[in-house]
């Protein structure tokens, strides 16, 4: 896997990419955690396809900013 995402010039050399994935897990992990929150906020949870979607766009572009920063 380090190798890998080295190929792809993945961002900061010194970045330790078992914390990344532990991160990612995290953040996803909370997500699916968050019900209350998206019927809270949206009323409506992560079963609603077009919620689920825009989550799911949403952490893309989180995490690709965080792991792919533009210079």
């Amino acid at each position: 896997m380090d190798e890998a995402l080295r190929d792809h010039k993945f961002a900061g050399p010194d970045l330790d990419l078992g914390l990344l994935m532990i991160t990612v897990e995290g953040v996803l992990n909370n997500h699916i955690l968050a019900q209350r929150h998206y019927q809270d906020l949206y009323g409506t949870d992560l079963d609603n396809p077009e919620l689920r979607m825009r989550t799911k766009e949403h952490v893309k572009k989180v995490l690709s900013a965080l792991v792919f920063p533009k210079k």
